[in-house]
């Protein structure tokens, strides 16, 4: 999603009092707004998650990086068609992976820097009653993107999957696809519901609060 420099986008909740003021995007019933820019996504360096990054953070991250034992060459040809501009040499074979443009280059940007935070709903700004909002912060590589705006998605969907499970419209209400991708079309929603079903009974256990997906336990 392309915008000016220097701007946030701040979630407000279709029942609160802003709707008819022009919104930049929305995923179901939640509206999107440009605000005022309060800053990058603060720093995640460290080499393990740590309470006070979650807690300050929470969000997605990207906390490790994939390393391999093979002779490994990454190439950027952009004179093929989009999609098939990714080169990689493993052990002297040459393989085109199928990726877009607008995922590979905020991705390669992302990997360039120290910082494995990508998205927070829990951005600061003195400007914004946080009781209507949550404020987005995105890593600088991911600011402006398609790709940010999908990673945003998955930070907020499990606050009502049923709702914002659908890919995020623009202003006009016309689906925001990236280069590539096929028309939406009505998805099976049986992972959906069990999932709902789930964050249901989850709201009902004592003393928490907020949840973390992830798959460290999974080998790459």
């Amino acid at each position: 999603m392309k915008t000016r420099k220097n701007v946030t986008l701040a979630l407000l909740f279709i029942q609160t009092l802003l709707l008819a003021q022009p919104y930049a995007a929305s995923i179901g019933n939640t509206r999107m707004y440009y605000t005022s820019y309060s800053g990058p996504i603060i720093k995640s360096t460290a080499k393990t998650l740590s309470y006070p990054f979650l807690k300050k953070v929470g969000g997605v991250s990207f906390e490790q990086t994939l390393s391999t034992d093979k002779n490994l060459e990454i190439n950027y040809i952009p004179t093929n068609q989009d999609g098939s501009r990714l080169q990689l040499v493993v052990d002297g074979t040459t393989y085109y992976p199928e990726i877009m443009d607008w995922q590979l280059k905020p991705i390669a940007n992302f990997a360039d820097s120290d910082n494995r935070a990508a998205v927070t709903l829990l951005g600061e700004n003195d400007e914004i009653d946080s009781a209507s909002y949550y404020n987005v912060q995105y890593h600088e590589a991911l600011e402006n993107t398609l790709l940010g705006l999908r990673l945003l998605q998955v930070d907020l969907i499990l606050l009502d999957i049923k709702e914002l499970h659908e890919l995020p419209k623009d202003g006009e209400g016309n689906f925001i696809l990236g280069t590539g991708e096929p028309n939406v079309q009505r998805a099976d929603t049986t992972q959906i519901n069990d999932v709902a079903e789930f964050m249901n009974e989850f709201s009902t256990w004592e003393n928490l609060q907020s949840w973390l997906f992830t798959d460290s336990d999974r080998t790459i």
